[in-house]
């Protein structure tokens, strides 16, 4: 009999239709490629009696014949674990986190084994990837004992601040695993989408409307926060002061759950639908309008701090800000195609837009995608090319054959940022440089390595001048804009 990890290696051959690498299938389930190819040779033993056979090859990988997937599909590879038993390593990651939630002690490594149909091994694996996320929390930490096992460490608000955390960082791929942990761990099945009628009718009825992920985030949140509440887990002081009135339904919360909710309870719960995505809101708008405000200050500041950048006057790029962090719903969940290009042409660039994430995530509690910073970076390179600027360039080439070539280039794509001052071999480079009436040079372009050392900016490109070398160029004038201080 297969067991519930074979069966998952099976299932996930049965879905491909050509050859699968041993890398791709053992990092989907979280294990070792050695333990992928013991456990592949389990499985062949299995299904000889069926004359069914998993091919591989070192080039290939592993695959199943189109015929013997139709038998398998038939045959039925229903799992003998309990249902809702994670396979891939993200659930079983959210599995160890709510059942750290739940308990108060240690839980060793071989009682998480047990109970997730798995080795100890790949237990130890899950749970040494996850201090990252408990460290991002400050006043949380994750104990590893050897003996001992695990457990989660911290004062009550900082544990609801890291359950907001784990529900925000999975939610993009797995917010059904989430529901249905939520359900597995609690068994009060119903109470979360009577939770969302609630709150979804009582914030309609005062014109805020939120994003549908970010109302699921919300409903869960207080659905923990109540769990939380029921095992004797109270506040003893916010995170967070700061408090606006609004009416949220807070007698049918506690009547639902039959509980009394603290002002602290009723505090946090506010802080927490202050983070949430908003779509439309009258009440909150000039709220949000003063938080964006807030973060493109805190940002422009920070640029002109770090790199010299002076934004503050950019009312476009302000705009685009305010749009960004209004509008983001649009691309909540999607991603952007072009976002690996962006970071290839404009590394600094997105290195610059990604400044504003952590602000972002202080002033409105959440963080920011990478497709919206993407789309940020690429209107600052604009915001950058408008600030005007020119290089007085020199270009050191090996063959005169390809210095008409280069002069065309360099005009066609760069007339806005250099001064040409013409081309010259290299062994001419040290006099041309050392004599007085020759215009002062700020860059060197070489096509051929350089023997003498000039102490000016140098960049070698190829003689013709490939999409590689135009986007170097792109980021060097991007860094070394005139308001740049390194």
């Amino acid at each position: 009999m297969l067991t519930n990890r074979q069966k998952s290696i099976l299932l996930y051959l049965i879905s491909h239709n050509k050859p699968v690498f041993g890398k791709e299938i053992a990092a989907s389930l979280g294990i070792s490629t050695r333990t992928l190819h013991t456990e592949i040779r389990a499985i062949d033993d299995s299904l000889k009696q069926c004359q069914i056979v998993i091919h591989t090859s070192p080039r290939s990988g592993y695959w199943i014949t189109e015929s013997d997937r139709a038998r398998l599909t038939q045959m039925g590879l229903e799992s003998s674990a309990p249902d809702g038993l994670p396979a891939l390593a993200e659930e079983r990651e959210i599995y160890i986190y709510f059942r750290l939630l739940t308990c108060d002690d240690y839980i060793t490594m071989d009682t998480l084994a047990n109970e997730l149909y798995t080795s100890k091994t790949t237990i130890s694996k899950d749970v040494h990837s996850m201090p990252d996320l408990v460290g991002a929390i400050d006043g949380v930490s994750l104990k590893i004992s050897p003996k001992k096992g695990i457990r989660l460490q911290g004062e009550e608000p900082y544990i609801r601040k890291l359950i907001s955390g784990i529900l925000l960082y999975y939610q993009m791929q797995f917010m059904e695993y989430l529901h249905k942990t939520i359900n597995h761990f609690y068994l009060q099945h119903g109470m979360l989408d009577k939770l969302y009628y609630i709150l979804v009718n009582a914030l309609l009825a005062q014109n805020l409307v939120i994003t549908g992920p970010s109302m699921q985030l919300l409903t869960m949140e207080y659905f923990l926060f109540f769990q939380r509440k029921q095992s004797h887990h109270e506040l003893t002081f916010n995170l967070d002061l700061e408090y606006k009135t609004l009416d949220l339904p807070f007698d049918e919360m506690e009547e639902l759950f039959g509980l009394p909710l603290s002002e602290k309870d009723r505090i946090c719960m506010f802080q927490q639908l202050r983070y949430k995505r908003f779509l439309h809101s009258s009440i909150m708008q000039e709220f949000q309008n003063q938080q964006m405000n807030e973060i493109a200050n805190r940002f422009f500041l920070d640029l002109q701090k770090t790199y010299g950048f002076d934004f503050s006057h950019s009312s476009s790029l302000r705009d685009h800000i305010f749009a960004m962090l209004t509008y983001h719903h649009l691309t909540f969940r999607k991603r952007s195609m072009l976002v690996s290009e962006i970071r290839q042409n404009y590394p600094f660039a997105y290195e610059v837009a990604c400044r504003i994430i952590p602000i972002a995530e202080e002033v409105l509690g959440y963080h920011l995608l990478e497709n919206e910073v993407s789309r940020l970076a690429v209107r600052l390179v604009v915001a950058m090319d408008e600030i005007p600027q020119r290089k007085r360039t020199l270009v050191i080439v090996d063959s005169a054959s390809y210095a008409d070539l280069l002069r065309f280039k360099l005009q066609h794509y760069f007339s806005r940022k250099i001064d040409f001052l013409g081309t010259c071999p290299a062994y001419q480079l040290e006099k041309l440089l050392k004599t007085s009436s020759y215009q002062p040079v700020e860059l060197i372009l070489a096509t051929t390595s350089l023997v003498y050392s000039p102490g000016i900016d140098t960049l070698h490109i190829s003689p013709i001048l490939n999409q590689q070398d135009i986007n170097l160029l792109n980021d060097y004038f991007f860094r070394n804009n005139r308001s740049y201080r390194q």
